[in-house]
């Protein structure tokens, strides 16, 4: 349940378009900063820092937001795969939980992660305000129409 190891080496230091979407809800600090949407932020752009596995699976990057006029424009964002598979940001991107904060996030001591969560990599978001919530991210929005387009198609 991870990204295809080809990912990073051909995307540090690459944009990347993340989709944001209601999913399991957001979170923000302080709150309400989006009430009138859910919660869910505007989508926006990245620039890709680093790939980090997890449990010996490529599991995520972090980046930097770069979307002029964001409410996190300059923030950090942490992404980690949400479903069991390999996926890429053309052909077959995927559905990721996401932190975004200023100051970059650190990730969690498995040893300290309660059991039922394993499944995941814990990070903690660093500064104020922060959000955690749900999107897919692709190299383009048309990467991701396309997928969607794929994944309604009657069988």
């Amino acid at each position: 349940m991870g990204l295809n190891e080809s990912c990073e080496a051909q995307y540090i230091g690459r944009r990347l378009f993340v989709q944001t979407g209601y999913g399991w809800g957001w979170v923000h600090e302080p709150p309400g900063i989006f009430p009138t949407t859910h919660g869910v932020p505007p989508s926006f752009y990245v620039r890709v820092g680093h790939f980090y596995r997890y449990q010996g699976v490529l599991r995520g990057f972090l980046a930097r937001l770069e979307e002029p006029g964001h409410v996190y424009e300059g923030f950090w964002m942490v992404c980690f795969t949400r479903v069991a598979g390999t996926y890429d940001f053309t052909a077959n991107p995927t559905h990721y939980n996401i932190e975004i904060c200023p100051n970059e996030p650190v990730e969690g001591d498995p040893a300290e992660t309660p059991s039922w969560s394993l499944r995941w990599p814990t990070w903690h978001r660093s500064g104020s305000p922060n959000a955690a919530g749900f999107a897919m991210i692709a190299e383009t929005p048309q990467h991701i129409e396309e997928w969607l387009s794929r994944k309604t198609r009657v069988r």
